[in-house]
């Protein structure tokens, strides 16, 4: 069933347009949701980090313990939900596999483009 699918894939270029762009969605979800993760741990650096939070604790009346531990854990549970989102996406889409067969397949062009000279001189021959 499997080879009748590829074929299918092969010939029908509506099919193959459909799948390049499911393929796109699946990497740019990866991708979102990667720089998701990397924005929350940046927001808790900078949250650890930043000293005129204490302006905003004199200005609101609050105690600097309470305002950093509640951005803190804002950034933690909106870290974790990135993670598990990446997770998901990582799991339930095709997308690292399409990934690794493009970068192959992109090794594969350019190793192609190497003059036979320099082949000959890597394999010794």
């Amino acid at each position: 069933m499997r080879t009748d699918y590829e074929e299918h894939l092969e010939t029908c270029t509506h099919c193959r347009a459909r799948q390049r762009l499911h393929r796109a969605i699946d990497v740019a979800l990866i991708g979102f949701t990667t720089l998701s993760v990397l924005a929350f741990i940046l927001a808790l650096a900078v949250i650890h980090r930043f000293q005129p939070l204490h302006s905003w604790e004199i200005t609101m009346h609050l105690s600097h313990a309470s305002v950093v531990l509640t951005m803190q854990a804002i950034a933690i549970a909106g870290l974790l939900l990135s993670l598990l989102a990446w997770l998901l996406v990582a799991v339930a889409t095709p997308a690292p596999i399409y990934i690794t067969g493009m970068a192959l397949e992109q090794a594969r062009v350019l190793q192609n483009r190497i003059p036979d000279e320099l082949k000959m001189r890597r394999t010794g021959t």
